[in-house]
C-alpha cells in the first residue's frame, strides 16, 4: 500500500477505498452529516474525495480489530477460553483507543496529546469519564463491567503471579486447570457488548452516517442500472 496506489483507488472509485476514505472522514470531522439531505452529503463527499485523489501524503492507522475479533471467536469456538479472553480484551483495548483517538483528533488535539492521554488513562477512565470529556456518551455500565472483568481476568495470565491452588481443581494434566465456569459466563456476556460498542462508535464517532456512505458508493460505484435494483 502506498499513496499512489490510494490516489489510483480513488480515481477509479473503488467502493473499499471510498468507504474507507468517508468513514475516517466522518470520524476526524472533515464531513458532519448532522442535518444534512442525501445530496447534501453526497456533494460534500465527492468535494472530499476529489481532493483525497489528488493527496500526494496519506497518513493512516492499521485497524487490527477485525483480526483479533476473528482469532478470539476461533479460540473460543475451539475451547481455550483463556486465549479468548486475553484477544477479546485486547480487542476491547484498541476498541476503546480508536474511538478514544478519533474523537480527540475531531477535536484538532494534538497527536502527542493523544498519546498521552491514550498511555496515562486507565481503562475504567476510557470508558467514563474520559468519553464525557470528549462529548460522548460514557459506555452503560453493564457492558463497562463486562469489559473490566474480561480486562482484569486478562491481566491476571499476562502478568502470571503463580498463585498456589487447590491441586483438586486441577484436571488429569500437570498444571492444567478445571475450565473456568466464571469465565464461561464472562464470554457468554461478550456478544453483546461488540454489538453494543459497534452501535456506540456508529453513533459517536460516524454520526449516524453509515447508511448515506452506503448509498453514495451505490450510487458512485454501481452502475446506474444495478444502482436501481441495489435501491
Amino acid at each position: 500500500m502506498d499513496s499512489k496506489l490510494i490516489r489510483d483507488s480513488l480515481k477509479d472509485k473503488d467502493p473499499i477505498a471510498i468507504r474507507i476514505f468517508l468513514r475516517g472522514a466522518l470520524a476526524d470531522g472533515d464531513i458532519d452529516p448532522r442535518g444534512k439531505t442525501f445530496e447534501s452529503f453526497a456533494a460534500e463527499a465527492a468535494v472530499f474525495l476529489r481532493h483525497a485523489s489528488k493527496r500526494r501524503k496519506h497518513v493512516a492507522s492499521q485497524d487490527h480489530r477485525p483480526s483479533i475479533l476473528a482469532s478470539a471467536r476461533r479460540a473460543r469456538s475451539e475451547g481455550d477460553l483463556t486465549l479468548a479472553c486475553v484477544l477479546l480484551a485486547l480487542w476491547c483495548e484498541h476498541w476503546i483507543n480508536g474511538v478514544v483517538a478519533a474523537l480527540a483528533v475531531r477535536r484538532a488535539l494534538a497527536e502527542d496529546l493523544i498519546s498521552q492521554m491514550l498511555r496515562d488513562t486507565p481503562l475504567h477512565g476510557k470508558l467514563s469519564w474520559l468519553l464525557s470529556i470528549l462529548d460522548a456518551r460514557p459506555i452503560a455500565s453493564a457492558h463497562r463491567a463486562t469489559i473490566l472483568d474480561l480486562a482484569n481476568r486478562r491481566n491476571a495470565f499476562v502478568h502470571y503471579k503463580w498463585k498456589r491452588t487447590d491441586v483438586d481443581d486441577w484436571g488429569e494434566t500437570w498444571g492444567e486447570l478445571r475450565s473456568d465456569p466464571a469465565l464461561g459466563r464472562v464470554l457468554d456476556r461478550v456478544d453483546s457488548t461488540v454489538l453494543y460498542l459497534r452501535q456506540w462508535e456508529e453513533q459517536y464517532v460516524f454520526l449516524g452516517a453509515s447508511p448515506l456512505i452506503e448509498e453514495f458508493i451505490s450510487n458512485t460505484c454501481v452502475p446506474a442500472a444495478v444502482s436501481r435494483r441495489v435501491r
